[in-house]
């Protein structure tokens, strides 16, 4: 007896398994025997396609197909597109197993997409036609199924989890009729919420005013200033107290390469009021010195003037845009 794996179009993991025999025989002196079990691992023979770039806005051509796309018995591109995407041609899914599979290196946040039913009669094709998303590209889940699909151009937008890697589309069940996609956008996930899905942090945990190592900073602040949401950071990442003459410095190196964070000072002379804290009087200092500085982030002076009260407080805030 042969015994062969399915040659298919689909890259697949590495499969470790056993083949076992069993005697089943009238002889009794060779029905007793326990023939030993073979190992046998499968190597896919196809290729993995390299992940693509978030952001993606894609709409065609549709063969061939770029980089982190990959097609298994897709049919000839309708030369039509969908949604007024500008692309080449729209992909036309017109069999049971015609998948589409896309795959990425960052977090994702938000999957859109048009589709179209082109049914043989009627109105609507008859069929199933589902949207999946997996963390290796092995095991997916569902994101939305979509059944008999009518003919009119549809928008859809599905939000992903930050731990989506590969996104699918495939004809599941195909009866009568098929299936149009095009205008294929894929955006990424704010960096600070990929920042901490890449400590593994998800849900309450990710919240900003989450302080998940207990080490007194909230996620937003470990972030601003570098540090680690999930252990507790050295003491040489927080901020640094100084006076100079009469003035008062807050000194400070914090993240500057996501646009959508912003880190300003307040001042106070009574901490207890959490009304009193203004900005008004905070200077932020030019020509700071940037040596040893990591990349991505600016060490960052801010000072007000304390001749006038005894005591001054100053912190530093970090927001999100």
């Amino acid at each position: 007896m042969d015994l062969s794996a399915v040659d298919d179009a689909v890259h697949e993991a590495t499969l470790v398994a056993q083949v076992i025999h069993s005697i089943a025989s009238g002889d009794s002196r060779y029905a007793v025997l326990v023939p030993a079990n073979v190992a046998v691992t499968v190597n896919d023979n196809d290729p993995v396609s390299a992940p693509t770039t978030l952001p993606v806005n894609y709409g065609g051509p549709w063969s061939p197909l770029p980089s982190g796309f990959l097609a298994q018995n897709l049919g000839t591109p309708y030369t039509g597109s969908l949604g007024g995407d500008s692309g080449t041609g729209s992909a036309k899914f017109d069999a049971t197993g015609s998948r589409l599979t896309i795959g990425f290196n960052t977090p994702p946040a938000m999957l859109t997409y048009q589709l179209k039913g082109n049914p043989a009669s009627g109105t609507a094709t008859s069929g199933t036609f589902r949207v999946e998303q997996s963390t290796d590209g092995v095991n997916f889940t569902v994101v939305r199924a979509v059944s008999n699909k009518s003919n009119t151009d549809q928008s859809f937008s599905d939000p992903l989890p930050l731990t989506a890697r590969y996104v699918s589309f495939v004809l599941v069940e195909k009866i009568s009729g098929n299936v149009q996609l095009d205008k294929i956008g894929i955006s990424s996930a704010p960096a600070f919420q990929a920042w901490l899905a890449g400590f593994g942090l998800s849900g309450l945990d990710a919240d900003p005013g989450t302080d998940f190592d207990f080490d007194g900073a909230v996620n937003l602040v470990e972030y601003g200033l570098g540090g680690s949401p999930v252990k507790a950071d050295a003491a040489s990442r927080q901020p640094v107290a100084t006076r100079v003459g009469s003035k008062f410095r807050l000194t400070a190196i914090v993240r500057v390469n996501d646009p959508a964070l912003s880190a300003t000072a307040q001042t106070t002379v009574n901490p207890g009021n959490a009304n009193s804290w203004i900005s008004s009087g905070v200077v932020r200092l030019t020509g700071v010195d940037q040596s040893g500085v990591a990349a991505g982030f600016e060490r960052t002076i801010f000072e007000v003037d304390a001749s006038i009260h005894a005591s001054r407080f100053l912190r530093l805030v970090f927001t999100l845009n």
